[in-house]
């Protein structure tokens, strides 16, 4: 993992060939894009690292950004839904914000799978690019 020490208090970031993920830990907020297509391992470690963030900083706001996952098994997509769902559980998180590529999973399928598991609401938005994704965040929470 490439940790980046020289941020701003409460800036956290975290870097690889195919994932990057910060959090900014006084708006709970984290992103996490997906670079490239990752290998099966990197794609587990990837959300799984996610995951941890997300109740670690009990982040409330995550703009996530598949655009990089075209080439992902729907098998390996439906792993991670449900790693993501039982995230869910007992976190802090309230809006879900994807930004998706032809071929990932869908806002509906992300709603569906975290009621099912959950029975929490998480408010979830999809979008076509980050701004989109950054705005509709900004004004539900502002």
């Amino acid at each position: 993992m490439n940790w980046t020490n020289l941020l701003p208090e409460g800036i956290y970031e975290y870097e690889s060939p195919c994932l990057h993920v910060w959090v900014d830990s006084n708006l709970r907020l984290m992103h996490s894009e997906w670079l490239a297509a990752p290998s099966a391992g990197q794609f587990r470690a990837g959300i799984d690292l996610s995951v941890e963030w997300a109740h670690r900083m009990e982040i409330g706001s995550w703009i996530q950004d598949s655009r990089g996952l075209e080439g992902v098994s729907a098998e390996q997509q439906r792993w991670a839904l449900g790693c993501l769902a039982q995230a869910v559980v007992n976190s802090k998180l309230r809006l879900l914000a994807l930004v998706n590529a032809t071929g990932t999973l869908s806002k509906a399928a992300f709603e569906e799978e975290i009621k099912g598991r959950t029975g929490r609401t998480v408010e979830t938005g999809e979008f076509k690019n980050y701004k989109d994704a950054a705005d509709w965040i900004a004004n539900i929470r502002f």
